[in-house]
């Protein structure tokens, strides 16, 4: 796992593949890149051995954020019809079969919050917010005020009229379940690297275990668990 990325860094160690989001200059958007560059590196942590556990997060007071997490993968033909693919980040979350951390240091929003709820630990740091956008209504994002904790708009991404979104401090998402633990700021990375190191240095099985029986119906188990 050796490419260099614009967008993400990443590095291992301990069993443990820390994953950096870099967000554009331009917070209306989440370029294309970024989110090529973390499905190609999911897709390559999934088959490296070194790896046990994945820890995601983001950079100065932004966690991640974009309007969706579906990239497109390509075209094939047939019959002259073109099928446009798409592949999804939280599908390759979900198939990577090993257990994923993600440390909110700051702003969720949109994307950014699908990307948190997707991992299966979710640390947050006292400032984190998480933001979901109606995006039926409308596709703008939001740069929340950093003094008032209130968002406001920052230019629409399309012509549609209205806008509605909601937010969750860190104490309210940790209180409707959605967080597992909220930390000082100053704390956060300590905290998720040592959880992250805990868990690599034992067995993942039972973590995947559990991942796999919430993903699938309930009248049918997903298997026995691997030797040891």
């Amino acid at each position: 796992m050796s490419k260099d990325y614009s967008s993400i860094m990443v590095r291992i160690a301990g069993g443990v593949a820390f994953v950096k989001l870099y967000n554009p200059k331009n917070l209306h958007s989440v370029t294309m890149d970024s989110k090529r560059e973390l499905a190609d590196f999911l897709i390559k942590a999934r088959d490296d051995k070194r790896v046990k556990v994945l820890l995601i997060t983001g950079s100065k007071n932004i966690f991640y954020m974009g309007d969706n997490l579906w990239i497109k993968s390509g075209t094939k033909k047939k019959n002259h019809v073109t099928d446009k693919r798409q592949i999804s980040i939280i599908d390759l979350l979900r198939d990577i079969e090993k257990p994923v951390i993600a440390a909110v240091n700051g702003y969720a929003i949109c994307a950014g919050m699908e990307l948190a709820l997707a991992c299966d630990i979710v640390l947050a740091s006292e400032n984190a917010r998480f933001f979901e956008v109606d995006k039926k209504n409308h596709l703008r994002l939001y740069s929340p005020d950093t003094e008032t904790g209130e968002s406001a708009a920052r230019g629409p991404l399309t012509k549609r009229k209205k806008e509605t979104s909601r937010h969750l401090t860190a104490a309210q998402a940790v209180q409707a379940g959605l967080v597992n633990l909220v930390v000082p700021a100053d704390e956060l990375m300590a905290e998720a690297e040592r959880m992250a190191y805990m868990i690599a240095k034992g067995h993942t099985y039972s973590l995947d275990y559990a991942r796999r029986m919430a993903a699938v119906p309930d009248e049918e188990p997903p298997g026995d668990l691997p030797a040891v």
